[in-house]
């Protein structure tokens, strides 16, 4: 993990998202909880076929600890990275809405659900006075030095059947693509 001039700000830990203060033993989550002044939250477990109840975990009760560490020791800023798909479909709404969004309609898979249910327990957060922000993002897709994709995006899995079956699917889905270094230094940025 190359930092360069961030190496003497950022700490790399081992953790689990889905136990109960990330698996870390208590000296470890107090250290972690005195020194960070900024938490960074992009995990997530993305899937378009798995229901909310095997989700819930690593998507939204990991967010709850993590505003739990938030509000241990010393102030910190939270910044969440959420996904467009919650905002889409979102009744009367002619463009994607910044604002947190009530659950509507368009939460149809375990996923959305799951990172909407994150996005609240993060706008109940902010309600009470923590710093936070929600960022939703579109598809991300390979840097623009290297190219690289997630060999196991839908997208590219699409595609790579389509290939090989000489056919494409008829599908009408248009969402923004963010090459991920763009998107990461955007977020340091913001």
């Amino acid at each position: 993990l190359a930092l360069g001039a961030y190496a003497d700000r950022v700490q790399v830990r081992c953790a689990d998202l889905g136990q109960a203060r990330f698996g870390l033993d208590e000296a470890e989550y107090r250290d972690l909880a005195e020194r960070c002044d900024s938490i960074l939250h992009v995990a997530a477990s993305v899937s378009l076929t798995r229901a909310y109840a095997s989700l819930r975990a690593i998507n939204v009760l990991a967010t709850r600890e993590l505003i739990e560490l938030a509000a241990t020791g010393r102030a910190k800023a939270l910044h969440y990275v959420s996904t467009i798909a919650v905002a889409i479909g979102v009744p009367d709404a002619s463009e994607v809405p910044e604002a947190f969004v009530p659950a509507h309609a368009g939460l149809r898979d375990g996923y959305t659900q799951s990172k909407w249910a994150a996005e609240s327990l993060v706008e109940q957060a902010s309600a009470r006075g923590f710093h936070a922000a929600v960022y939703r993002l579109g598809r991300v897709v390979g840097s623009l030095q290297s190219g690289y994709v997630n060999p196991d995006d839908i997208v590219w899995r699409i595609i790579r059947a389509s290939v090989a079956c000489g056919a494409l699917p008829a599908l009408a889905v248009t969402e923004p693509r963010t090459p991920v270094d763009y998107l990461a230094s955007t977020i340091v940025a913001l």
